[in-house]
């Protein structure tokens, strides 16, 4: 079954990162990742009335899989099997704004880092926000 959910977590996120081109590649940096944070974590209507919403979900659920992939590192069998120390420790109720409130925190306090790829800001960020205690 882990297997299965470490599947279809890694699907989920080679399509959501994966490039057509260069210029596509180049799109997928921290500005436009605080942008979309920016969107999700808005308190008033503008997501509804100005047609954000999918920027607002695609943060959230970039997050959200960056999290779960974070996850498979819990079970002390499988990171024993992979010799491999997690880079974060999320704990189990974290919601998907909670951590992206941790991003776009990291985002807003490392700006000359808004050039990097989502990825490795969104785990810099959930490493920065939830160290785990080697």
């Amino acid at each position: 079954m882990k297997r299965l959910a470490f599947l279809a977590v890694a699907i989920a996120l080679a399509l959501s990162t994966h490039a057509v081109s260069a210029q596509a590649a180049q799109e997928h940096t921290g500005v436009r990742l605080l942008e979309e944070c920016q969107m999700a974590l808005r308190d008033d209507d503008y997501i509804i009335e100005h047609g954000a919403l999918i920027k607002a979900t695609s943060c959230l659920l970039y997050i959200r899989g960056v999290a779960d992939t974070l996850s498979l590192w819990k079970d002390e069998s499988d990171v024993a099997k992979a010799h491999l120390l997690p880079p974060a420790c999320i704990p189990d109720g974290a919601s998907n704004f909670e951590m992206a409130n941790v991003v776009l925190k990291y985002l807003n306090d490392h700006p000359n880092k808004l050039h990097e790829s989502y990825s490795l800001l969104v785990i810099l960020a959930l490493q920065d926000g939830y160290p785990c205690q080697h």
